[in-house]
């Protein structure tokens, strides 16, 4: 298995789609229930260190935000 470090990807390797899962959310840990996944959140990387997603409104998020442990 190859890991694949988010700070690393370059913009010859864009667009990307990247899975999440949340691991400690109520709302997110209903998603997997209900579509017996092992991932909740799916967004696009068409950036360099950026993801845009859909989470209440549609936006551009720092990839340091999904770094922090919870995803």
């Amino acid at each position: 298995m190859k890991l694949i470090y988010p700070t690393k990807i370059t913009i010859d390797d864009l667009p990307m789609v990247v899975f999440s899962d949340d691991v400690r959310g109520f709302l997110p840990w209903m998603i997997k229930a209900h579509t017996q996944g092992s991932y909740n959140h799916c967004m696009w990387m068409v950036d360099p260190g950026y993801f845009v997603t859909q989470a209440w409104t549609y936006k551009e998020i720092d990839i340091k935000r999904y770094m922090g442990g919870r995803h």
